[in-house]
C-alpha cells in the first residue's frame, strides 16, 4: 500500500493532472531548460546545440543545424525530498495526535519540533517536463509541458502544518531566424511565438489532521484548484559571433558568440517582472581532429537588466562552461546560476542522449535567502 506520506507530496501534482485531463514554467511564461543547460550554470543566450534555440535565442535560428528532440522524460527532485517524506511518515502518529502530544508529552512536543526545524518553510518537490521540438536553419518548433508539485513543513506558531502549492502548464511556441547586414557587418535576428496555458494551486496551508486524512487533503486542494489561465508571449533576440582563429594549419578555431534576448513580451499578466532582458557572451574552441577533446567552451550571461524582480547582482549573473569530450559521447559541465554551483553530466549514444543537473533557484532576493536545489535527470531520443 502506498504511504500516506508519499500520497502528500505527490496530490497536488495528480489533482492538477486530473483537473487538466477533465477540462480539455521559473513558473508560468517561463522557457524550458534542457538539463544540459542547468549544469552550464542556465546560460542559454548564446546555446544552439539542441531543438530549444527558439526558446533561448531565436536569432541563432539563422545558422541553426538540424535537431530532433523528444524528450519524454525530465524529472527533476527536491535534494531535501526523501528526507520530507521520512520525516512525516516516521511521525505519523504525532500528526494524528498532537494535542494529546502537547498536552501530555511536552518533551515529546519539543523533540517532535525540533526534528521539524530543518525543514521549516523550504519548498521541496517533484517537477516532470517533456518536451518535443525540432529545428533547421530559420525555423524552430518546440512544445512542452510542465508538472509540478513542491511540498514544505511549517512549524508555525502553535502547531506544525504542510505547505502544498503546485501548476501545470502547457506551451506552444515556433521561432524564426535570419541573417541581417548593417553598415557591412553581419548579424543575425530572430523572433518566437509562445502560447501558455497554466492552470495553478496557489500556496495554501494544511492542518496536521490533515496531513493524516489524504482524502481530506486531495477535496481542500481540488477546492483551490484555479480555472486555466492563457497568455501569448514575444521574445527578440540578435546575435553576432566574432572570429578570433579559423584554425588552420591543424590548430583549432576560436571564436566568441555574443547574445541578446528580450523575452517575455506582452506576459505582464503572468509575470510583473516580464520583459527579461538578457545578454550573454560565449567563448568557444574547437581541438584538432584526433584530440580527446573535442570542443570546449565558456560563458557568462547576465539576465534580468532592468531588475524587474528587485534581486541582488549576483542573483542575476549564469556562469557555464562545456567540455565535449570521447568524440561526442561524454560531456562534462559546470557553472554557477544565481550565486550557487551548478554541475552536469551528458552521455550521447547514437540517438540516444541522458543527462544529469545539479541545479539551485534562488527563491528569494538574494543568495542564500531561499534557495531551491534539486536534481534533474533527462533522457531524449533525437539528433
Amino acid at each position: 500500500m502506498v504511504k500516506k506520506s508519499f500520497i502528500l507530496v505527490l496530490a497536488v501534482m495528480m489533482v492538477g493532472m486530473f483537473a487538466v485531463a477533465a477540462s480539455a514554467q521559473s513558473r508560468a511564461g517561463g522557457i524550458h531548460l534542457h538539463v544540459a543547460q542547468m549544469g552550464m550554470g542556465g546560460m542559454t543566450s548564446t546555446i544552439s546545440t539542441n531543438a530549444h534555440t527558439l526558446y533561448y535565442n531565436p536569432a541563432l535560428l539563422a545558422d541553426q543545424k538540424f535537431a530532433l528532440e523528444i524528450t519524454p522524460v525530465q524529472m527533476g527532485v527536491g535534494s531535501e525530498l526523501t528526507e520530507i517524506i521520512n520525516f512525516i511518515s516516521d511521525h505519523q502518529e504525532d500528526f494524528n495526535g498532537l494535542d494529546s502530544l502537547a498536552a501530555n508529552d511536552p518533551a515529546g512536543m519539543d523533540a517532535f519540533l525540533k526534528d521539524s526545524e530543518s525543514f521549516d518553510n523550504r519548498w521541496n518537490g517533484i517537477l516532470f517536463n517533456p518536451y518535443f521540438g525540432f529545428a533547421f536553419k530559420h525555423f524552430a518548433f518546440g512544445t512542452y509541458g510542465k508538472v509540478n508539485a513542491d511540498v514544505k513543513l511549517d512549524q508555525g506558531i502553535f502547531v506544525p502544518a504542510a505547505g502544498l502549492r503546485g501548476y501545470f502548464d502547457v506551451t506552444v511556441g515556433a521561432g524564426w531566424g535570419r541573417h541581417l547586414t548593417v553598415m557591412d557587418e553581419e548579424y543575425s535576428v530572430g523572433i518566437t511565438g509562445r502560447y501558455i496555458q497554466r492552470r495553478e494551486i496557489s500556496a495554501i496551508r494544511v492542518g496536521a489532521t490533515e496531513v493524516a486524512e489524504t482524502g481530506d487533503l486531495i477535496t481542500t486542494l481540488n477546492d483551490e484548484l484555479n480555472d486555466s489561465e492563457n497568455a501569448f508571449a514575444i521574445d527578440l533576440g540578435a546575435a553576432k559571433s566574432y572570429e578570433l582563429s579559423e584554425g588552420s594549419g591543424g590548430a583549432g578555431r576560436r571564436w566568441v558568440d555574443v547574445g541578446v534576448v528580450l523575452q517575455d513580451i506582452m506576459m505582464s499578466e503572468f509575470d510583473a517582472n516580464a520583459p527579461n532582458f538578457k545578454i550573454g557572451g560565449m567563448y568557444n574552441m574547437t581541438f584538432a581532429s584526433k584530440a580527446l577533446i573535442k570542443h570546449a567552451s565558456a560563458g557568462l550571461e547576465f539576465v534580468d537588466f532592468f531588475n524587474g524582480g528587485g534581486t541582488s547582482l549576483f542573483s542575476r549573473i549564469n556562469m557555464g562552461a562545456e567540455v565535449n569530450t570521447l568524440g561526442g559521447f561524454l560531456k562534462l559541465r559546470g557553472g554557477a546560476h544565481q550565486g550557487y554551483p551548478t554541475y552536469g553530466v551528458g552521455i550521447s549514444l547514437l540517438f540516444i542522449k541522458v543527462d544529469y543537473a545539479f541545479f539551485t533557484r534562488e527563491m528569494g532576493t538574494f543568495p542564500g535567502a531561499e534557495p531551491d536545489e534539486t536534481h534533474r535527470v533527462q533522457l531524449s531520443l533525437g539528433w
